[in-house]
């Protein structure tokens, strides 16, 4: 793959250590293509970086520069430091978080999202959690443990207090401060991000290295996928019908390209009415969706007063196809659909098909 413009002359790595409040440049690249690296960024642990897809074709490139690249000293004393700072950085981050040599497992676990929440507890975890935000009040298995604020804003002295030997957090522009404030005080946090299904099966992937709980984490994988799989064999000769999930009203909001929820659109043999917008969670107009003329929709507002029949009432929404056919659906718990976690794939992906191919459940009874 082949960089561009901005990202050609950014491919950097950076760390933020604890004692450093903004990042700094460990290294950056030269000002020419290097083949076969993407850019992917991570927030782990209090180190934010940039990182190669493929480290070792960077460092082969660096180690054996084309011909044009030898020309002066300062380009090969400049590639030279580069091939340090990469080696040096790749070496920091394996250490920091625990998969290559520390076997350092947390004992003492704080989660700021519910997505971590849910995704622990799946995995067998949840007596390490100490603290969790109010946002995961819906978790039974967590009624007892301490509340550190909200998931807007976490109370940074309560977080202290527990003493975590990890953190968990979000890119969520309302905890971006709590990350910096934690980091600072040399408290351990890992922040992932978390748009596409695809990212799911990556933090569950970190998580069985972390606590060293790599069968568990395995296991859960194959059950995904074999739920996914069953799925897809399910609808593959189906038609498939236009799909609208609603996940905020006034004003409206849905899921477009890059999200979870479109991708478990797709799976249940639908078709995202947003599928074309390339941004997870896009605000959109009445107006886009009466031209799109979905033929389901979902609601999934946990008995909040926008069900469907105050959909009914909206301006021109009684000629939708969904509307006329009587396909809303108001009866789908958030949770169960809109927060990336295991339970997405082994509870929600099944509900989504029961609305999406009605026809399927009708057979098999």
């Amino acid at each position: 793959m082949s960089l561009r413009g901005k990202e050609k002359n950014s491919l950097a790595v950076c760390l933020a250590k604890p004692r450093f409040r903004r990042p700094f440049y460990l290294a950056k690249a030269l000002d020419a293509e290097m083949p076969e690296c993407i850019r992917l960024y991570k927030t782990i642990l209090g180190f934010h970086w940039h990182y190669v897809g493929k480290p070792l074709a960077i460092t082969r490139t660096l180690a054996h520069p084309p011909k044009e690249w030898r020309s002066t000293p300062m380009v090969m004393s400049r590639i030279f430091k580069i091939l340090i700072s990469t080696f040096t950085s790749l070496i920091l981050c394996s250490h920091v978080i625990g998969v290559a040599g520390d076997v350092t497992i947390p004992k003492r676990v704080i989660s700021l999202a519910p997505s971590y929440d849910e995704t622990l507890i799946e995995l067998g975890l949840k007596d390490k959690i100490v603290g969790v935000t109010t946002s995961s009040d819906y978790l039974e298995e967590l009624k007892s443990v301490e509340r550190v604020g909200l998931y807007m804003k976490p109370n940074i002295e309560k977080i202290v207090s527990l003493h975590p030997d990890l953190v968990f957090a979000t890119s969520f522009i309302g905890e971006k401060s709590a990350v910096e404030k934690l980091t600072a005080l040399g408290i351990k946090v890992i922040v992932i991000e978390m748009e596409k299904t695809d990212d799911i099966f990556t933090l569950i992937k970190q998580l069985g290295d972390i606590f060293g709980i790599k069968k568990r984490s395995e296991e859960t994988l194959a059950k995904m996928n074999d739920m996914i799989g069953q799925t897809k064999r399910k609808t593959e000769r189906l038609s498939r019908p236009r799909v609208y999930v609603e996940t905020g009203y006034d004003p409206l909001f849905t899921c477009g390209k890059g999200s979870f929820i479109h991708d478990l659109i797709e799976i249940a043999g639908g078709i995202n009415i947003a599928g074309e917008i390339n941004q997870p969670f896009p605000r959109i107009s009445s107006e886009f969706i009466l031209s799109k003329d979905p033929e389901v929709i979902i609601l999934p507002y946990m008995g909040r007063d926008f069900g469907k029949e105050t959909l009914k009432k909206r301006s021109g929404w009684k000629n939708i196809s969904a509307v006329k056919a009587g396909r809303i659906y108001d009866d789908l718990d958030s949770h169960v659909i809109t927060i990336p976690t295991p339970r997405l794939i082994l509870y929600g992906l099944p509900e989504l098909l029961k609305r999406i191919h009605p026809e399927i459940i009708k057979e098999s009874e």
